[in-house]
């Protein structure tokens, strides 16, 4: 995973930092898949996703936005490949904590509404950054912006940490534990590195390497692995009604209904989304825990 500007990036797994010399994949049977980014199109190269298809990729995970106003610029040519392709599409937002939480949910969620086919996975929060806040804020940070998304896609969203940044920067919180887990632990071997951080007792998408290789696509690229086979895979995609996945979540939707609303925000290309009204945004604020401290509440809205 990468920033917009790319910076020195340490992935803390297992002791050691996320640079790998060798590549060392699952040992056992496990659907591969890749996440890209707009790194991996240089010179505005295309990924060819028919021979990522072909190399036997079952799924990628492609970036969609960062921040409170950055769309990847090939997020919409990735999307439209990937599903052409036939591989199962998800997407990404990279968190930057210094910045308004609910902001950035609502803007993944106007990105999110673009390119959206039933056999897509659920939403990412891709937590590499603190923002500059400690602990028990980023906690208040991130369980804002994973309610305010998850009210409006009405599905659970998957979270992307390394064992070290949870560890230390999340202070290993059980909190969100029942929610996916995508592990980035390039700790070169067959597995994760166990026990997993945070109280989890297993992970979904583990992220294994930052330099791997897979024909179709010009540069280095992140390789991944399912944990489960195609039909679990497949069932991760049927989470796409917002009402039913609410009342899985605990939401209330006669307190907060997906409406129906002419506001829209435009794309990169031209491209008319819906954008949630600030009834919506009310609502969630409203349901914020009362424990949140005047000081960090700015971080939220």
């Amino acid at each position: 995973m990468t920033a917009r500007i790319k910076r020195p990036k340490l992935l803390i797994a297992a002791g050691v930092t996320a640079l790998s010399l060798s590549i060392v994949g699952p040992a056992i049977a496990m659907l591969p898949g890749s996440d890209v980014a707009s790194h991996q199109h240089p010179g505005s190269t295309a990924i060819e996703w028919d021979r990522v298809k072909a190399a036997g990729h079952a799924f990628a995970i492609v970036k969609a936005t960062e921040g409170t106003t950055y769309v990847n610029p090939h997020y919409a040519e990735d999307s439209i490949s990937m599903q052409k392709a036939g591989i199962v599409r998800g997407t990404y937002h990279y968190a930057l904590p210094q910045f308004p939480a609910i902001a950035q949910a609502k803007h993944y969620a106007a990105v999110l509404a673009t390119h959206s086919t039933p056999l897509d996975l659920p939403p990412v929060l891709d937590l590499e950054e603190t923002g500059g806040l400690s602990p028990f804020a980023l906690q208040a940070w991130v369980r804002t912006f994973l309610n305010t998304l998850d009210n409006i896609t009405g599905r659970k969203t998957i979270i992307y940490v390394s064992p070290g940044f949870w560890r230390y920067q999340m202070d290993n919180t059980t909190e969100f534990a029942d929610r996916p887990l995508w592990i980035a632990d390039y700790n070169g071997a067959s597995q994760p590195t166990m026990p997993l951080p945070g109280g989890w007792k297993d992970w979904t998408f583990w992220q294994y390497t930052g330099n791997g290789r897979v024909d179709g696509v010009s540069t280095p690229i992140d390789l991944n692995t399912f944990n489960g086979d195609k039909a679990e895979l497949l069932a991760l995609t049927r989470q796409n009604n917002p009402n039913a996945r609410a009342n899985q979540l605990g939401i209330d939707r006669r307190k907060n209904p997906v409406r129906n609303t002419e506001r829209t925000a435009t794309l990169p290309g031209n491209v008319k989304v819906r954008v949630p009204s600030q009834s919506e945004v009310d609502e969630i604020v409203k349901q914020l825990p009362g424990d949140v401290p005047r000081e960090i509440r700015k971080y939220l809205r």
